[in-house]
């Protein structure tokens, strides 16, 4: 990973040269580099799920997080922030609600929508699922050295500025 985050910033860190710039551009075409992000990012989001505890799936994971952010949530709403079915998402807030994370209650303003929100026990999962994947993940980036560590962190606000300028 260490490999490409170097080249990566070779190629568009933004203090260089213009020449310089155009010098790193040529040598990795966007395409190419793109997929070299992508095939460290895959792999990493992989491993970090699988630190999450294997209690919950992928998906389920996602909802719960998007709860948690943005509830409490509608079904619809939900699923629509989700892009899910509205079954997928029923069957999801389902699972959800049977382990105790998450729980619903009637809209006040309307009667016939339920608000899915996170329960205390979601919350607790959510918290401890994020620390051990953050103590994993620091556990890699220990093993880099201090000016490696620099340089992951400026990939990763410039990949955060590139994301942020064309979702």
């Amino acid at each position: 990973m260490l490999h490409w985050v170097k080249y990566w910033l070779s190629s568009v860190h933004v203090t260089r040269t213009p020449a310089a710039q155009h010098e790193a551009a040529e040598h990795e075409a966007p395409l190419e580099l793109a997929a070299r992000v992508r095939a460290t990012i895959v792999p990493l989001a992989r491993a970090l799920r699988q630190q999450s505890g294997g209690r919950l799936t992928a998906t389920q994971v996602s909802v719960l997080g998007s709860v948690l952010r943005h509830g409490p949530l509608g079904l619809s709403a939900l699923a629509a922030r989700e892009q899910l079915s509205p079954p997928m998402v029923t069957k999801v807030v389902g699972a959800l609600e049977a382990e105790g994370l998450v729980e619903r209650a009637l809209d006040p303003a309307d009667a016939r929508v339920s608000l899915v929100s996170v329960s205390n026990e979601g919350r607790a999962w959510v918290h401890e699922s994020r620390r051990r994947r953050d103590e994993w993940l620091a556990g890699r980036l220990a093993t880099l050295t201090p000016a490696e560590r620099d340089l992951v962190s400026a990939a990763v606000d410039a990949l955060d500025q590139a994301l942020a300028d064309h979702s």
